[in-house]
Order: structure tokens, then sequence, then C-alpha cells
């Protein structure tokens, strides 16, 4: 596969890193995507299956012909997508994965009183909110009676 479906890439031992990105969502891939030429892989933005293909390197075979044991410390190739036909790994929906993350909430500097009952205020995507004994209560639930902004000392 070459031109659309293909993107160049070149690793080594050297701390400077360019980013690889996937050939379909030009997305950039993690440093530590799978080196090994036929490896299969996904990429974790747009769940393309990807795999490498590296570029024939006459070096490497005059050095392994000299020495068995050499390896080297430099390669480049290409990152292309695997046709459907062609994938020999089992998917994973990423977009599924995303779904069941926990909810991110933020403390407020606000609290909520009721009969028998302080709160501390958080807030998400969905509003502002209290909870009581695992149930969620939003602030304009009639059980809340008053809510005030804690004072920051500076």
């Amino acid at each position: 596969m070459t031109g659309e479906y293909c993107t160049d890439f070149s690793w080594g031992d050297y701390d400077e890193w360019s980013p690889c990105t996937c050939p379909k969502c030009k997305g950039f891939l993690p440093k530590d995507f799978p080196d090994e030429e036929g490896v299969q892989f996904q990429c974790k933005k747009c769940g393309a299956v990807l795999e490498i293909v590296k570029d024939p390197d006459e070096v490497e075979e005059d050095m392994k012909e000299l020495d068995p044991d050499w390896e080297p410390t430099f390669w480049s190739g290409r990152i292309c997508l695997v046709p459907d036909y062609a994938v020999k790994i089992e998917k994973v929906d990423f977009n599924e994965l995303r779904k069941n993350r926990p909810i991110r909430k933020h403390m407020t500097p606000d609290w909520a009183y009721g009969l028998g009952f302080s709160r501390r205020v958080w807030k998400d995507k969905d509003g502002e909110f209290i909870t009581i004994n695992g149930e969620r209560l939003n602030l304009g639930d009639n059980r809340i009676s008053i809510i005030t902004s804690e004072k920051r000392s500076s």
C-alpha cells in the first residue's frame, strides 16, 4: 500500500522524537507503538488497524552477515492502513471504552444546606449538584434550603 493509506515514520535510539500519524485520521500515534514489521495495532483515536512496513536496508543486511548479534539503532518505513480482509487482531472499540469512563466532577466553593444535612456542591458536565447517600440532587431540588459560598482567605 502507498499514498493516502500510509504515513512515513522513523525510529531510533535518540532523544528527539517526532510523532507519527495515523494514515486514516491523521491523529498522533503513541511513542510506544509496535516497532516490528508485520505486527498489527490500532489507532486509539479512530480505531483503524495499522501495520508497520519497514524500508529495506542494505546496511542492516550487511551488518547481520558480519555480526549475527548486531541490532539496528535506527530504521524507517511506513505505517499502513490494513484492509478489513487482512485484519488478524481482535478490534477494540475505543469509543465504547471512552463512554465507560467516570464523569469528571469538580468541587465548587459552595455548600448546600437542608433539613438535617450540609453538603459540598459539585459541578460536572450536567450542572451543579450534591449527593446524599448516593442520590444526586440538583441545586433546584426542593429539599435544599440554602446555598452559601465559602469565603476564601488570601
